[in-house]
């Protein structure tokens, strides 16, 4: 009886191991979960960067989501005001609160504030752009980091709406 009773914490701790090592969140992120200063990939398709940068870009970027099938990932297109060309592309890296999304065959996020951001969507939101080649090791095709360019986009800085920039 007593080799019974010392078994059974055991056997507990190895189900609530399971339990944890099984458990995935109901939006689709795998377990990779970046640590403070960290990005990480996250996903499979579409693939996405994610961060928990301690510092907190404050630009206002004004773009648009673009998925690519082929390479699995998302890529934010800027586009020139007055002739509505795609005048860049960067690699978006997206604060740790956001998971991959799919929703008919539209590749995206899920952004917290603003709900579901879909390939031909615009963003709104506080960031800075990284070029020059970071030291970032990332898990990305090249297609996925047009001319070696990143957007870190900062949390709680989404909005479903354009900045209004007629305030002061």
């Amino acid at each position: 009886m007593s080799t019974a009773r010392s078994l059974l914490p055991l056997a507990l701790v190895a189900a609530a191991l399971l339990t944890a090592c099984g458990s995935a969140d109901t939006l689709g992120r795998s377990a990779a979960v970046p640590g403070t200063d960290e990005m990480v990939g996250v996903g499979d398709d579409p693939r996405i960067l994610v961060h928990d940068f301690n510092s907190a870009m404050e630009a206002m970027i004004v773009g648009e989501l673009e998925y690519l099938p082929e390479s699995g990932c998302l890529v934010i297109n800027f586009r020139d005001e007055e002739t509505g060309e795609i005048t860049s592309s960067a690699a978006p890296v997206w604060p740790k609160n956001v998971a991959p999304l799919m929703e008919e065959e539209r590749g995206g996020v899920s952004e917290p504030t603003v709900g579901p951001i879909l390939d031909g969507d615009p963003v709104y939101a506080g960031g800075g752009s990284v070029s020059g080649g970071p030291t970032w090791e990332v898990d990305l095709s090249g297609e996925c980091v047009p001319g070696g360019e990143y957007i870190v986009l900062t949390e709680d800085s989404f909005q479903a709406e354009p900045f209004d920039l007629s305030s002061p």
